[in-house]
């Protein structure tokens, strides 16, 4: 991944950028790699990946890379320059920002990552 600067972007926005790339990255490889997703799905357990892309053609490359099987949606940005309409919606802080949702759509965790998040699952689910 290479990223330049442009004028409206200072070397500061594009390292905390990157950041969150490397973050989102790492985030889908422990739900793939521990098998979190497979472990949990038939459970009732659905991850729903929000992504802010607007390279469509990249996003659907990487989908098809990491082999997630999980729901992949693309937010939209309804004014050029403001943050994309569901992390305006849901206040999303940063990227990536997780939320751990019971089914009435509640939040009952937020921002598990990793150990936390396998503990949190094991401990719904019994497994």
């Amino acid at each position: 991944l290479m990223i330049e600067p442009t004028e409206s972007e200072s070397l500061a926005e594009l390292n905390r950028f990157c950041d969150a790339m490397i973050s989102i990255k790492k985030e889908i490889d422990e739900l793939v790699k521990k098998e979190l997703y497979a472990k949990y799905k038939d459970d009732g357990f659905e991850v729903l990946a929000v992504s802010t892309d607007s390279d469509h053609d990249a996003w659907n490359k990487a989908i098809e890379e990491d082999q997630t099987t999980w729901v992949h949606v693309v937010d939209t940005f309804s004014r050029e320059g403001f943050p994309s309409d569901v992390s305006t919606l849901y206040a999303v802080p940063f990227l990536p920002t997780t939320y751990l949702l019971d089914k009435e759509g509640r939040i009952i965790a937020k921002n598990l990552h990793e150990e936390e998040l396998d503990k949190k699952l094991e401990e719904l689910f019994g497994k």
